[in-house]
Order: C-alpha cells, then structure tokens, then sequence
C-alpha cells in the first residue's frame, strides 16, 4: 500500500512539475513576444513620423510656390489691365502718358477686380 501511494504521490510531482515547467515556458515565450511587439510598434512609430515630417516639408514647399505663382499671376494681371487701359486710350500724340476720355476702357467679361478677388479666395 505504501509503495502504491508513494507511486501515486511521485506522478503526481512529476505532473505538477511539468504543469510548472510549461507555465514558466508559456509565460517566458509570452514575454519575449511582448518584447518583439513593442519593438515593432516603436520602430513603425520612427517610421510612420519620419514619413509625416517629410511630407509636411513637402506640402509647405508646395505651399510656397503655389502662394508664389498666385502673386504673380496677380502681378500679371494689373499689368495687363493697365497695358489694355493704355492700349485702348487714343491720345494725342504730344501726350503719351495723359489720356482724358469718357469712354469706359474695360471690355471684359469678368471685371480685374473680381478676378483678383477670386484668386485671393474672398
């Protein structure tokens, strides 16, 4: 009887310490791979802000030039209203820069002023 016992105790060890080993390699594996995730998320995390800051140059590069060619195309566009105004004036020609007239000068569609208007975004 004691040896039956002694055999029931001495499974019942080893059981419990297989049930131990494999707790503590379940637990470890888990932990490794916590790690590796963490590490994953950081690195793509680096990745994912260096992305961002340079397409945040980008846009503001792009920001620029795009304000640039708004400023000339309004610089344009009073240019060629004035060169239009002095086209159309018919002036004497002792005077090249006086022009008195009661004509209206402008015969656009679209008025400068609205266009320039619309460029700006008002």
């Amino acid at each position: 009887m004691r040896t039956r016992r002694f055999v029931g105790l001495l499974i019942l060890g080893i059981a419990a310490l297989i049930s131990a080993i494999t707790s503590v390699t379940v637990a470890a594996i888990s932990l490794t791979q916590q790690v590796h995730t963490a590490q994953y998320v950081d690195s793509m995390s680096k990745n994912v802000s260096l992305a961002l800051a340079t397409q945040e140059a980008i846009d503001r590069k792009l920001e620029m030039r795009v304000d640039a060619l708004e400023e000339a195309v309004i610089h344009i566009g009073t240019e060629l209203q004035a060169l239009k105004v002095k086209m159309a004036l018919s002036c004497h020609a002792d005077y090249r820069w006086i022009c008195v007239t009661p004509l209206k000068v402008n015969d656009t569609d679209f008025e400068w002023e609205k266009i320039k208007n619309h460029i700006s975004g008002i």
